[in-house]
């Protein structure tokens, strides 16, 4: 017959805490100072990506009612039979559609790489507290 092991509690090594060594303070005071460099670096892309968002968004808008007015302008077209009647253009829709989903994917890309970044600044923060 197979034995199957017991759980033997010596086998876990469960440390007691202990307080940081001069060497361990010194190592942790470089990961930290190396951990806000890169905090920083991911804080200045973060304000740059926001500031691109806020374009994005302003491009947005701008696009969203370019679509309104293009769908609510009438033109005049010449049809056989009718003559000339006013008709929706819509090659100036279809334009101003493509502008609309071209501005939401740029502010979709944007949105993500902030949260992207946000969750990088708050793993950091993490570290950080974890190493004080």
């Amino acid at each position: 017959p197979q034995s199957t092991p017991k759980n033997n509690k010596t086998n876990s090594k469960a440390e007691p805490t202990q307080k940081p060594t001069a060497t361990q303070k010194a190592d942790n005071s470089e990961k930290i100072a190396q951990l806000r460099a890169q905090k920083a670096d991911y804080q200045s892309q973060l304000n740059s990506y926001e500031s691109s968002l806020s374009s994005a968004k302003s491009k947005l808008a701008k696009a969203e009612s370019d679509l309104v007015a293009a769908k609510n302008k009438k033109v005049k077209v010449y049809r056989e039979g009718q003559g000339f009647v006013y008709e929706v253009d819509e090659a100036a829709v279809s334009a101003a559609q493509s502008k609309v989903n071209s501005a939401k994917s740029e502010v979709s890309s944007y949105q993500k790489k902030c949260n992207d970044l946000k969750s990088k600044i708050s793993s950091i923060d993490k570290q950080i507290a974890s190493l004080q």
